[in-house]
């Protein structure tokens, strides 16, 4: 359930950088960022003794690979604002307007992913609190006795009297929650009457 959240997520994430690597290549494939920028030359100064504020000049959209580098940076925070200072003073001040973007949307993405994480497994403690091991393998294995005589009807010849087969099942989110919620749901339906008029339904009121 939460691997195949997580999978969507890695998939989306990824053709989401693409079209931005692709939209930065188009926009900022060639501009040369070694020792660019006058208000922030530190941190673009190319020569052989680049001290440890140096080396931004790597952060490019020259390929596919530096500009999901570079992207990656972008989205950790990683001095996010002196990538795009760097060059907005290159190309144009307008250009921040695409970093602003992907960097915003990344962190509303992010931001959901860590939520859909955590509900995740707060979900699964609740769960597991409600229902043990034993119970959940009740509900997900279902075995079958199936006897000679049958066995035969189908043309299958076998020595022993009878085989028994056992399936088992996945249980999906909703599923779970009705299991979780079993009680609940009792009580509302025998506290609740509902008639229908037309498209119109009304609930009687439940009790304290």
């Amino acid at each position: 359930m939460l691997a195949d959240g997580l999978a969507s997520a890695a998939v989306v994430l990824t053709l989401f950088y693409y079209f931005f690597a692709v939209v930065g290549m188009e926009l900022f494939g060639g501009y040369d960022m070694k020792n660019c920028c006058n208000s922030i030359q530190d941190n673009y100064v190319y020569d052989n003794v680049t001290d440890t504020y140096g080396y931004y000049y790597l952060n490019n959209f020259e390929n596919i690979i530096t500009s999901y580098v570079t992207l990656f940076e972008l989205m950790v925070v990683n001095n996010w604002y002196i990538i795009m200072k760097g060059f907005a003073y290159v190309a144009t001040e307008w250009s921040q307007i695409y970093f602003m973007s992907f960097y915003i949307i990344t962190m509303v993405f992010l931001n959901v992913v860590v939520v859909s994480v955590i509900d995740g497994f707060i979900f699964r403690i609740q769960y597991k609190s409600t229902m043990s091991k034993e119970e959940e393998e009740k509900l997900t294995s279902q075995e079958l006795v199936v006897t000679k005589s049958e066995l035969h009807s189908v043309g299958v010849s076998e020595d022993e009297d009878s085989i028994t087969y056992i399936g088992c099942s996945h249980l999906t989110r909703n599923v779970r929650q009705s299991i979780m919620y079993h009680t609940e749901i009792e009580d509302w339906l025998k506290n609740s009457t509902t008639t229908q008029n037309g498209n119109s339904f009304s609930f009687s009121k439940l009790e304290d």
